[in-house]
């Protein structure tokens, strides 16, 4: 009688499974599968070192131990934008943050409910149409990793602000700093900046 052989996990993981552990009768074939638990997926797995490249593999049990070792990533399960506001014309960009932190993906894709209201570009470049004030647009930013979570936000497009420039001082310039009453002089006003 023959001492079976083990094909044995390295650790037990939270993050994902493997089945057909167990012992074999040496040179029996063994079905060893492996998976992932909700919000993770398998990023690689080996046989005694060796790299697997399908999620199921039939193996010959032909030594006393044999290890199966995993590494596990993380998905995104939450994507967070706040609301904002946005001049008509201008633009602004929007930053999306993907959760958990340590997700192996944190790109997002980027799409505008509305392009005759805004666009977005594939950086969160939001640009508000010139005429699109008193409008509002949804735009949606989607994680990569699973295409599957997604959040929206909500931009207010708003009537440009008019930039007022304020007076610093005024300088008045007359030839002559007398008038005879009933008559009228010329005078000149100098306003600093001049763009004010």
């Amino acid at each position: 009688e023959h001492t079976p052989y083990q094909v044995l996990q390295d650790k037990i993981y939270e993050e994902g499974y493997v089945m057909g552990t167990g012992s074999y009768v040496p040179g029996e074939f063994a079905t060893i599968k492996v998976g992932a638990n909700k919000d993770y997926f398998v990023k690689s797995w080996a046989i005694d070192g060796v790299q697997q490249s399908e999620m199921e593999v039939t193996m010959k049990v032909s030594k006393s131990q044999n290890i199966v070792s995993m590494e596990f990533g993380k998905y995104v399960t939450n994507v967070f934008l706040e609301d904002g506001e946005l001049e008509a014309g201008k633009k602004v960009t929007l930053e999306a943050c993907c959760y958990p932190e340590d997700s192996q993906e944190q790109r997002v894709t980027w799409k505008s409910e509305d392009e005759t209201i805004a666009t977005v570009d594939e950086n969160g470049v939001v640009t508000a149409k010139a005429d699109a004030a008193g409008k509002t647009v949804k735009i949606t930013a989607t994680a990569m990793d699973r295409g599957t979570v997604s959040e929206s936000c909500e931009i207010r497009i708003i009537e440009p602000r008019t930039t007022t420039v304020a007076v610093k001082s005024v300088k008045i310039s007359v030839a002559k700093k007398w008038v005879k009453a009933g008559k009228t002089r010329k005078i000149k006003a100098t306003v600093t900046p001049a763009k004010a």
